[in-house]
């Protein structure tokens, strides 16, 4: 299996090398659940399959625009963390240490200081919601968190961490 070098410069270089827009064919394995929820949308949009795909795969992309641009303020990725944190989470296996690693360290210097009780909350949030709003409310010193969890872990993390 090969690499991708992930220092700034290869990055620049990757970026460089593909700017046409061209398309170029992949291939990859997906859940017979996700490519139901493509195809959904395909036929909701009344497009092909393909096009559906693209079009998800670049907002997704759009969404984690602060993971790969080595000028992003540590704001941004901050809220990127409270919006998808949890999914990051989820989704890799990531314990709070390193979503830490791969969220507050910064290419530019930008490092962010964010307590570990709050990154061990939005693994919570990825792995089991039930306990993280649960612990979340004991954070915040009520009885319950709103009738939107995520919407009040966000705030939160927002709040507390991000300076504008």
């Amino acid at each position: 299996m090969s690499s991708i070098n992930t220092q700034p410069d290869s990055i620049e270089r990757l970026k460089m090398t593909l700017t046409d827009d061209a398309k170029r064919n992949v291939s990859f394995r997906i859940l017979t659940s996700d490519y139901g929820r493509v195809r959904y949308v395909a036929n909701k949009l009344q497009t092909r399959d393909s096009a559906a795909l693209r079009f998800l795969l670049h907002i997704a992309l759009d969404k984690c625009e602060p993971l790969f641009d080595n000028a992003a303020s540590p704001d941004s990725r901050i809220k990127l963390l409270a919006e998808l944190g949890p999914e990051f989470a989820a989704y890799f296996g990531f314990g709070a240490k390193m979503l830490g690693a791969r969220f507050c360290g910064g290419d530019s210097g930008d490092h962010i200081d964010i307590d570990e009780e709050d990154l061990e909350l939005i693994v919570a949030f990825g792995v089991s919601p039930g306990l993280a709003q649960r612990r979340l409310a004991l954070m915040l010193g009520v009885e319950s968190v709103s009738a939107d969890p995520r919407n009040a872990f966000r705030t939160y993390l927002l709040d507390k961490y991000v300076t504008n």
